[in-house]
């Protein structure tokens, strides 16, 4: 099952009904950021599942707003720091995977299909890499 929503409870809820399909959520960092606790109730429901989070550094969604109407120098208070999920996901006791080439994602995802701690996957993007 692929979920894509705002916040991991998809995901969480998604292994909670379905117990026996791999889990799937795709994320953007803004999003992903919202419920990232959530990975330690996830842990201790033993509940895993796989996490994509396309990590442009930004609000994506307040970004593209902002260069359609204002141009580059229009952004302003949307971009973020990097944030390493990865490393995160390691803190709280899930595995962190960080990949840098396209080619690396469904190894990723087939390595975290078979753990059985939540597995997140921080992918770094361009500045709203998907909406440009």
């Amino acid at each position: 099952m692929i979920f894509h929503d705002d916040n991991r409870y998809d995901g969480l809820a998604g292994r909670f009904f379905c117990p026996n399909k791999q889990i799937l959520l795709l994320s953007g960092d803004g999003s992903f950021g919202f419920t990232i606790t959530e990975l330690e109730a996830a842990l201790r429901q033993k509940l895993p599942f796989v996490a994509v989070v396309a990590n442009d550094m930004c609000w994506g969604i307040v970004t593209v707003g902002q260069r359609k109407f204002c141009g580059e120098d229009g952004v302003i208070a949307s971009k973020t720091s990097e944030i390493h999920f990865d490393k995160v996901a390691d803190a709280f006791g899930a595995n962190g995977i960080k990949i840098e080439d396209p080619r690396e994602l469904r190894k990723a995802i087939l390595e975290g299909f078979s753990s059985t701690r939540p597995t997140i996957i921080n992918v770094p993007i361009c500045v709203a890499g998907p909406f440009l």
